[in-house]
């Protein structure tokens, strides 16, 4: 569970498959990754054919392939590999495509290398991989999340960003705003754009600047492929989609009055949009098992969070940070969703970005307690878990500003 989240443990390596129709590219690879086969058991096939003998005989943890090959070729290897793999995860390495080839690439791989592409490249991506793997073990988990290309939003808001792009007029801060508050529409934004298709210069992750690296026309055949018309099947009373999305951005609202700067802030916001993304995956493809956690968190009065783990062994926030590492988002953003329920690895964080999102939810959901927000920060001021934030006075100021963000109702600045 979240203990993992930080540099995978020592275990057998993972089995990954090679797929390219050009062999002095295999053997380039092969001779590439020698160097660490103690962590990866390299093998190769030379097309899609090839790859789904070699994956019925002895199924791998990680695919990577070429986009580009004679018969099958790596979209359709893909999709094969994801319904009858669907724990495996997929990685395409191929030249820069076109834009329409690109997104159709998004919908069936987790992340896209650029080719020609060094091995320390290809080793970085197989390490984000094998970190987000080492995230969450129950492989039926990382089946139900790795078939995932994307995630539904409301109705609402599809009906507005349809109105927004019916004509090339939109605004250009309407639309920012609009999916920066909600959270499927941002994990998935936020994935193409880190992925190596788009080459940025460094993690990206605030929406705007995503929309202005991807373009507007993409943008809109990026939300119009999604899969993002179909409902949640999750019908406990207290619990909507719609809900789900205000207590999002009402998180990160009060999470961005923390930030010392404005990419500070940025991240923090981002963040607390999406911090709860794993209750959207279990609600869209395991409702049962979100619905059985909410009535004994109901009858034993403990947190949800707590419920889930004693009664699954993972809770939403070991299968969010599982999915957005898996979609190669920045690390940042991993560990504010796997942390917000564990101050136990705060410390261990690469950033405060956790601690700040973990209180920015306990104020939020202190609200309609008496006395609950007084309650909240005395506890944070008190705590020596948020000692990582500052000295008192630094805390302090935190809270004011989070407090202050929090009795404006959820209006961003």
């Amino acid at each position: 569970m979240i203990s993992q989240l930080y540099g995978p443990t020592r275990s057998a390596p993972l089995q990954v498959l090679i797929v390219d129709d050009e062999l002095r590219v295999l053997d380039g690879m092969r001779r590439a990754l020698y160097r660490v086969r103690d962590r990866w058991e390299i093998d190769t096939a030379s097309g899609g054919e090839d790859a789904l003998r070699k994956l019925s005989e002895k199924p791998a943890d990680i695919v990577i392939t070429d986009l580009r090959m004679p018969g099958m070729d790596g979209i359709s290897l893909l999709e094969t590999v994801a319904q009858s793999w669907p724990a495996t995860v997929r990685m395409i390495l191929s030249g820069q495509e076109d834009a329409a080839t690109g997104t159709r690439a998004t919908q069936v791989a987790h992340q896209y290398l650029s080719k020609p592409s060094d091995a320390e490249a290809v080793i970085a991506a197989l390490g984000r991989a094998t970190s987000a793997v080492h995230l969450l073990r129950d492989p039926a988990m990382r089946a139900m999340a790795g078939c995932l290309s994307s995630l539904p939003t409301t109705p609402k808001v599809l009906l507005k960003i349809q109105e927004l792009t019916v004509n090339d007029g939109a605004a250009f801060g309407d639309l920012a705003t609009l999916i920066a508050g909600d959270a499927a529409l941002t994990a998935k934004l936020l994935q193409l754009v880190n992925s190596a298709y788009f080459g940025a210069a460094r993690a990206v992750t605030k929406v705007e600047q995503a929309i202005n690296v991807i373009g507007f026309q993409l943008l809109r055949a990026l939300i119009i492929s999604q899969e993002i018309t179909h409902a949640f099947p999750c019908s406990w009373p207290s619990w909507s989609a719609e809900k789900e999305q205000q207590h999002a951005m009402l998180v990160g609202t009060v999470a961005q009055a923390m930030g010392d700067s404005q990419a500070d802030r940025c991240d923090l916001f981002t963040a607390g949009v999406l911090h709860d993304v794993g209750m959207l995956v279990l609600a869209s493809r395991a409702p049962t098992m979100l619905m059985t956690a909410m009535l004994h968190a109901e009858r034993s009065g403990d947190a949800f969070h707590v419920a889930e783990a004693e009664l699954h062994g993972v809770t939403h926030a070991d299968v969010g940070a599982y999915l957005l590492g898996l979609w190669g988002l920045p690390w940042s953003l991993v560990e504010a969703v796997g942390m917000h329920h564990s101050p136990d690895a705060w410390r261990s964080a690469s950033t405060t970005i956790p601690a700040k999102v973990a209180f920015a939810e306990q104020l939020v959901n202190a609200v309609h307690k008496p006395d609950g927000i007084a309650q909240a920060s005395a506890e944070m001021l008190e705590s020596e878990l948020f000692v990582i934030l500052g000295d008192v006075p630094t805390r302090e100021r935190l809270l004011s500003r989070a407090v202050t963000a929090l009795q404006k109702g959820g209006s961003r600045d």
